[in-house]
């Protein structure tokens, strides 16, 4: 566990001179270390918490394959098909991370872990930590998804948006 986090702050300090000031080029790296390469997938093996991690995974993958397709559609100038899978990625995201995600698993792990358990051990705390970092990120990227949103209804056109607060 110590390893891990000299290794999250190594990555950290790595990622803050790769991308200068980008705030959400970090949140981005912070985001992938955080549930599919790192610290969040590292507990649910360590702890035995397979479960938890296969829906994490899950609810994360099905919504990224919708994203990648809209930007290949975006890319190869196919507007209409874009635009059509990035509402369903839009809604996707409200179901999966802003629904399913908390409602489902956040709940699970935060209210029957214990029952499971038989108490409350450190790794219950830091696992639950991990999972709702998570969710406050899945809120911030949401936040910018709210962006693309407005700017493609008030201008006609999507853009990325992500760069524009630094």
């Amino acid at each position: 566990q110590m390893q891990t986090l000299k290794l999250v702050m190594l990555l950290n300090s790595v990622q803050q001179q790769a991308f200068g000031k980008s705030t959400t080029a970090c949140t981005m790296v912070r985001c992938r270390l955080l549930s599919n390469s790192g610290l969040l997938l590292h507990w649910c093996s360590s702890c035995s918490f397979w479960r938890v991690g296969s829906v994490v995974m899950v609810l994360h993958d099905a919504n990224d394959v919708l994203m990648e397709a809209a930007k290949l559609c975006k890319y190869c100038k196919k507007e209409d098909f874009s635009l059509g899978l990035f509402v369903a990625f839009f809604v996707a995201w409200i179901a999966l991370r802003l629904v399913c995600f908390p409602l489902m698993v956040i709940r699970s792990t935060l209210l029957e872990l214990p029952g499971t358990l038989g108490g409350r051990p450190a790794m219950y705390y830091v696992f639950n930590s991990l999972l709702l970092v998570l969710f406050v990120l899945h809120c911030y990227w949401f936040t910018l998804i709210l962006r693309v949103v407005w700017l493609t209804l008030t201008t006609g056109e999507t853009q990325d948006v992500r760069e524009d607060d630094d």
